[in-house]
């Protein structure tokens, strides 16, 4: 039951971390160049082509440091994807190689993918999640600098009733993206 108590504090914390992060501060919205792109292929509860833009931050909380590369499309927003390092000790950017995607929410070699479908609008957004489960898959990062961060993705996640310990569904995610850095003012 801890190991239970330690994911949902975890996954607690991941999804404070997302809505923090989600959101550039430039008040005038991005240029075109400034943005990065990504398109991926879903498929189990959510089927489709999707396409959206990319960027990649790194967050310091005090005691929790974060690196991420966030996923998006936008007017209207359907989906959300993010790929996440957790670690108590600072993350430096990853540089090009294959990572694992998995439930280690606090190990700073293991990714985890969390995917939001909001077709249904943000306040009935159903999450799929590797953080419980046996889910995951793999990261590849092709190119890595200071600006830009380039690779491919595949991984299968759940969508996790926390309350009666179930999986209420799963999907497959595969894609590629270029994420360009956050911008911040």
């Amino acid at each position: 039951m801890q190991i239970m108590e330690i994911r949902i504090t975890i996954f607690t914390l991941v999804i404070a971390v997302a809505g923090i992060t989600a959101c550039s501060d430039n008040s005038t919205g991005p240029s075109e160049t400034e943005l990065g792109q990504a398109t991926m292929t879903t498929s189990g509860d959510v089927e489709g082509q999707k396409e959206g833009m990319a960027d990649f931050n790194s967050l310091d909380l005090g005691a929790l440091y974060s690196w991420e590369i966030s996923i998006h499309d936008f007017g209207p927003q359907t989906f959300s994807l993010s790929f996440r390092l957790l670690s108590s000790d600072p993350i430096e950017r990853p540089g090009p190689g294959t990572y694992e995607i998995g439930s280690g929410p606090t190990d700073p070699a293991v990714f985890t993918a969390n995917y939001s479908d909001v077709e249904d609008g943000i306040t009935n957004a159903t999450d799929y999640s590797t953080l419980f489960g046996d889910y995951g898959g793999s990261l590849t990062i092709t190119e890595s600098n200071d600006n830009q961060v380039k690779g491919t993705f595949e991984f299968n996640a759940a969508d996790f009733d926390l309350e009666n310990d179930q999986v209420l569904g799963e999907i497959t995610v595969s894609g590629e993206f270029i994420a360009n850095q956050r911008i911040s003012n």
